[in-house]
């Protein structure tokens, strides 16, 4: 690097830059052939798409529920575009 850089010492610290520079993004729901985004207001609380009424969630090919997310009672989007 050249001389009189300061870099981040950390992670952390390098993530907390970032995001007070304004380089963050936002994830949202999506159905897989791309007929709506489930991203704010009313849409967000949604389980279905408005228009070909698919579910917004991966299917589970285990059991043949909705595949659960990390946490309990969390289910994994079909598709999240950035």
């Amino acid at each position: 690097m050249p001389k009189g850089v300061n870099l981040p010492k950390s992670y952390n610290e390098a993530q907390k830059l970032i995001e007070n520079l304004g380089f963050t993004y936002y994830t949202v729901d999506a159905r897989p052939n791309s007929c709506m985004l489930f991203r704010n207001g009313s849409d967000a609380d949604l389980d279905n798409c408005l228009i070909c009424n698919a579910s917004r969630w991966k299917d589970n090919d285990v059991d043949g529920g909705l595949e659960l997310g990390s946490g309990p009672g969390k289910h994994r989007a079909a598709k999240q575009p950035r």
